[in-house]
């Protein structure tokens, strides 16, 4: 997996945050599971990126 991969990854994370912030404040979804899915996304890119990161360099 390249770091373009991981930093997309990472915004579609955020974005599924935002998404699902959205909708529970117009009460389209009555629990938080979306922003518990997209900030595991967010936190795997950022560790995938971390490690490639050190692969590289190290």
């Amino acid at each position: 997996m390249n770091l373009k991969v991981t930093i997309y990854l990472f915004i579609a994370g955020c974005v599924l945050v935002l998404l699902a912030l959205l909708l529970k404040y117009y009460e389209i979804v009555e629990n938080y599971t979306l922003v518990f899915v997209g900030i595991t996304i967010e936190s795997l890119s950022i560790l995938l990126y971390a490690y490639q990161k050190i692969k590289k360099n190290g």
